[in-house]
């Protein structure tokens, strides 16, 4: 009986971690862009924008993310996984990294996971073009009420898109227009 006992506890928590692992982009969605680098590679960029968020559990956040896609291996990545967004207030967040060598494309954009309302808004993407000279090469304040070609999911297969997530343009705060997941 004991035996019995203990052999359905651990089915029981393996399927609860399968379930939990298959069901692991039910908790997520993102939004990105993606852009041409050729010509830009060991050139600095920025990714920033004004941020809050919402929460309804203690797990979720909102971040921003960054990627540099190359022709071989691996380019730089970061998710600010490290550095979840869960404060009320806006405030401004910055991903920022380097162009690889061989690199062909930046993709970039904002992710939230988990319950709540996450608020993005001045949305800037700029590469150094010089010293201490930076170039915006992508700005979206979603004043005009679109999303400005920001795309679901990470540009990379199915990842990241998610039906059980909406957004829209809002009126927030100081009535002007931000993204709303």
């Amino acid at each position: 009986m004991r035996k019995q006992l203990t052999t359905t506890v651990i089915f029981c928590i393996v399927l609860n971690l399968l379930f939990y692992i298959c069901n692991a982009q039910d908790t997520w969605v993102s939004y990105s862009k993606a852009i041409s680098v050729k010509g830009y590679e060991g050139h600095n960029f920025r990714l920033t924008a004004m941020v809050k968020s919402d929460l309804d559990d203690d797990s979720a956040s909102a971040h921003l993310w960054a990627r540099v896609d190359k022709e071989k291996g691996d380019g730089f990545f970061d998710n600010m996984d490290d550095r979840p967004i869960r404060t009320s207030d806006w405030k401004l967040y910055t991903v920022q990294g380097k162009i690889d060598t061989g690199a062909n494309r930046l993709v970039f954009g904002l992710y939230c996971m988990f319950n709540g309302r996450f608020y993005f808004d001045n949305m800037n993407l700029e590469i150094e073009s010089g010293k201490n000279k930076w170039e915006k090469v992508y700005a979206a304040n979603f004043d005009d009420g679109a999303i400005d070609s920001l795309q679901e999911g990470i540009q990379t297969a199915q990842y990241g898109l998610n039906a059980k997530y909406s957004t829209q343009i809002v009126n927030a705060d100081n009535g002007a227009n931000k993204v709303l997941l």
